[in-house]
């Protein structure tokens, strides 16, 4: 692993190299690449391993990820429960209500 962006630098100076305007192509009307289309192919080979990689990455994590479908299922729950949660306090109150005002107290 330690010699990898090594070589990712050496790629990116290749590349580099290949892309400088003055070596790029001849323009002379002869097609020629003055050589240099094979290190810019390998720079690109090596670069779409890496971004198939991350894409793996990224949809794995997507096929992980809740969906707005499943945030409106879970707000529905959750609203329901508070309003039974809020029924039952309401219900708890009334009864310890009606418990002091209404029983005799010993003295």
């Amino acid at each position: 692993m330690g010699a990898q962006p090594a070589n990712r630098l050496q790629i990116v100076r290749d590349t580099a190299q290949v892309l400088d305007p003055a070596r790029r192509m001849d323009n002379q009307g002869g097609g020629g690449d003055n050589g240099g289309m094979e290190i810019r192919v390998q720079a690109l080979e090596q670069t779409m391993i890496d971004v198939r990689e991350r894409l793996v990455r990224i949809e794995t994590r997507l096929d992980q990820t809740a969906t707005k479908g499943d945030l409106v299922d879970v707000y529905k729950a959750i609203n329901s429960q508070t309003w039974r949660l809020i029924g039952a306090v309401a219900l708890l109150v009334a009864a310890v209500y009606f418990i002091v005002r209404y029983t005799p107290t010993v003295m």
